[in-house]
């Protein structure tokens, strides 16, 4: 929970009460480098008086922590009020294979700040919709064909990341197995 400071009986209180990763409205936990990923942070204010707060957005792992876009403003964020905001993540630069914590901070006039943590999200090999192996294999294929019509829901057969599955994932995913398409072409 955020800190406390009095001033004039007036309490200044803020909570990150969630934090999320989507694509295309759906939560991930993985996600390619062709996808618009969205980091969602939840602000609320549980202190008495409105405050107004700068709130940024991270991802890290061993090597460092990186901001997720630009610090976005909360303000008069009334007491007992919240306040969602999105930032855009750029997976572009990212190496595959690794797996990123993302968390958020806010930090308010009046002293009150916090931090929330969130899970895990894995830059995952481009085509690959199993997330098992780290390759592009037939079973990726399977389920882009399975997804097509909806016989199963799965947010990574959206391989081209237009937030729509179709027989364009399909032949991204055919090209990927032999080779003909890279990660470096997307």
């Amino acid at each position: 929970m955020g800190i406390m400071r009095h001033a004039e009986s007036e309490i200044f209180s803020v909570n990150i009460t969630d934090v999320t990763v989507s694509h295309c409205g759906t939560l991930v936990d993985a996600a390619y480098k062709t996808w618009g990923v969205n980091v969602t942070v939840t602000v609320h204010n549980n202190g008495t008086a409105p405050i107004n707060c700068t709130v940024s957005a991270y991802y890290f792992n061993v090597t460092g922590a990186y901001q997720i876009g630009t610090s976005q403003s909360v303000t008069n964020l009334d007491p007992c009020n919240t306040t969602t905001l999105i930032f855009s993540w750029d997976l572009a630069g990212l190496p595959v294979n690794v797996t990123y914590t993302v968390k958020a901070n806010a930090t308010c006039t009046g002293g009150a700040s916090d931090e929330f943590v969130d899970g895990a999200v894995k830059k995952r090999v481009w085509g690959d919709v199993d997330g098992i192996d780290d390759i592009v294999t037939a079973l990726d294929l399977k389920k882009v064909k399975l997804a097509i019509p909806g016989y199963i829901v799965t947010a990574y057969a959206d391989v081209d990341g237009d937030c729509d599955v179709t027989s364009f994932d399909l032949k991204k995913v055919k090209l990927l197995i032999p080779g003909i398409l890279a990660e470096e072409d997307c």
